[in-house]
């Protein structure tokens, strides 16, 4: 089934957006007045999209949204599509800001182009409270109609374990030695970042002992059936929590998994667990869960799993038991994205149940700049110089 009626009506806003779209200071408006033949290819000009920091933009336009400034994270929103229009997921949030800002044709344009992109998260939009005033207005009801007919057409969805393959990259040190022992360190990417992102951290460890490893998520968090950038996630990103249930402890059993593969192909003889933002959860769960496996983990910018929920993996007798773990936790303190609370808690949960832990605030937003890995190395080779 196709979406079509008020779908198709509404999506030819954005059409106007997808030739495209501009900010001007006092509204946000499309823009069709240019077309290809007025871009000069020559002039450097046209690559201004190039300077795009998609990150970083996407932080700012999330945390303007969280804090009510809703044209403001449009503007962000608009930034990123302007030189990728099928970012699906950022389709979604523009859409929420229309509907904040009471425009629901533009709303409804934007949940549109993201569905025909392939934003799946279909059962969101019902419950999601950015639309809530939207609701009774004709145009955003009939698009609403369309959409669950879609959905409906589709069938069930179910949800199946499988075994797969999945990239792993190796930084090994320039004079690596087949004989000599190596320290491991195996890096968890962020939400929406890949191993080939991750990678490029390893070139901060100046150790030669020091052998970086980055296991790329298994889920891919790419949901645009288009897009040509390949991102990944290490959970299913659903709202069922079920499945979350089921899927964390595939996700803990490939990083274990991961971590013997690598350490059977390679000398190792200290083995550390790092992860950023989504990858510092899974740090937690997994280094907490086996901490027989790991000399210690660092959680970069994320959070410490909740124990207190349904759908909890993580048991705080869990916590108690590893208590002989080594934890660096470090969070800057200009995070937007994640609260720099979330360390001072994750902090004092672990000093209650007596961990050494090493806490380390810093400067860098939502990041992980090199002066932090260069702190990060120093505590490594106290805790492997022993």
């Amino acid at each position: 089934m196709r979406l079509k009626f008020y779908i198709t009506i509404s999506s030819i806003f954005f059409l106007l957006f997808i030739e495209s779209v501009y900010c001007q200071k006092d509204s946000l408006i499309f823009n069709n007045n240019e077309n290809h033949e007025s871009i000069d290819p020559l002039d450097l000009n046209s690559l201004k999209f190039f300077e795009n920091d998609v990150p970083f933009l996407i932080i700012n336009g999330d945390f303007a949204f969280n804090n009510g400034e809703y044209y403001k994270a449009a503007q962000h929103y608009l930034q990123i599509l302007n030189s990728n229009y099928d970012e699906v997921e950022t389709l979604y949030k523009l859409a929420q800001c229309y509907a904040m800002l009471n425009q629901p044709q533009y709303a409804s344009a934007c949940l549109i182009k993201a569905i025909q992109g392939g934003y799946r998260y279909v059962n969101s939009i019902y419950n999601d409270p950015a639309f809530a005033n939207l609701k009774g207005n004709k145009i955003f009801d009939e698009t609403i109609k369309e959409i669950k007919s879609w959905e409906e057409s589709l069938g069930n969805t179910i949800y199946l374990k499988a075994s797969k393959l999945v990239k792993c990259l190796i930084k090994l040190p320039e004079n690596y030695d087949s004989q000599k022992k190596y320290t491991l360190i195996v890096g968890l990417h962020g939400y929406g970042a890949s191993s080939e992102e991750f990678i490029g951290l390893g070139d901060y460890f100046k150790n030669e002992n020091i052998i970086f490893a980055a296991p790329q998520g298994a889920y891919s968090a790419t949901q645009s059936i288009t897009s040509s950038m390949k991102r990944f996630s290490w959970e299913l990103r659903v709202n069922d929590k079920e499945l979350w249930k089921r899927g964390d402890p595939l996700t803990i059993e490939y990083i274990i998994d991961a971590v013997k593969q690598i350490s059977s192909t390679y000398n190792i003889k200290k083995v550390f667990l790092l992860g950023f933002s989504q990858g510092a959860a899974y740090t937690y769960l997994t280094g907490i869960k086996h901490y027989a496996d790991f000399d210690g983990i660092i959680c970069i910018g994320g959070k410490l799993p909740e124990t207190n929920t349904s759908y909890a993996i993580l048991s705080e007798e869990n916590i108690k038991n590893a208590n002989k773990l080594n934890v660096l936790i470090a969070h800057s303190k200009t995070d937007k994205a994640i609260s720099y609370d979330y360390s001072l808690s994750a902090r004092k949960k672990l000093k209650n149940y007596e961990y050494n832990v090493k806490h380390m605030p810093y400067l860098g937003g939502h990041s992980v700049p090199q002066e932090l890995i260069t702190k990060i190395e120093k505590w490594i080779n106290k805790l492997t110089s022993n």
